[in-house]
């Protein structure tokens, strides 16, 4: 999937200051198998600022800090849940999604039939995520 362009390095300082830098903020194109509909960006996907990958779905995060999924229903791994909202980053396994949020919490759904769906109690303070096959990981700051 190719992204126009991307928030800026920085990390913000709170849920206010977060999509602040949305100018020139990227459509997606995808292309490959899709066996599923994974390449289907929806129509009117706009504003997005990250992009990620699994086996059978994609993902998008919005400007506005929306999570957008398509691709294959199965395991509902494009039902994202509800009330997501302020997601910073995201990653793609096989068939599980993370998300990020700028409070430094993280979000999964989709498979848990090795866990990798089941984000561990009190885990906070994360600062990036990252997702393979059948696992997750995540990063937190130092102290946390």
């Amino acid at each position: 999937m190719v992204i126009g362009a991307t928030l800026a390095d920085t990390v913000p300082a709170g849920p206010g200051d977060l999509f602040e830098a949305t100018a020139g903020m990227g459509t997606v194109t995808g292309w490959g198998d899709n066996d599923e509909g994974e390449i289907d960006v929806p129509a009117g996907l706009h504003h997005v600022v990250a992009v990620a990958a699994g086996w059978y779905h994609s993902l998008a995060v919005t400007s506005a800090g929306q999570v957008v999924a398509w691709g294959s229903s199965a395991d509902d791994l494009t039902n994202v849940p509800g009330g997501l909202a302020g997601v910073t980053a995201i990653a793609a396994g096989r068939l599980h999604s993370l998300a990020l949020t700028v409070a430094g919490t993280v979000t999964a759904w989709g498979s848990n039939g090795f866990g990798q769906a089941r984000v561990p109690a009190g885990l906070g303070g994360v600062t990036s995520v990252s997702a393979r096959a059948d696992h997750g990981g995540n990063r937190r700051r130092l102290g946390q």
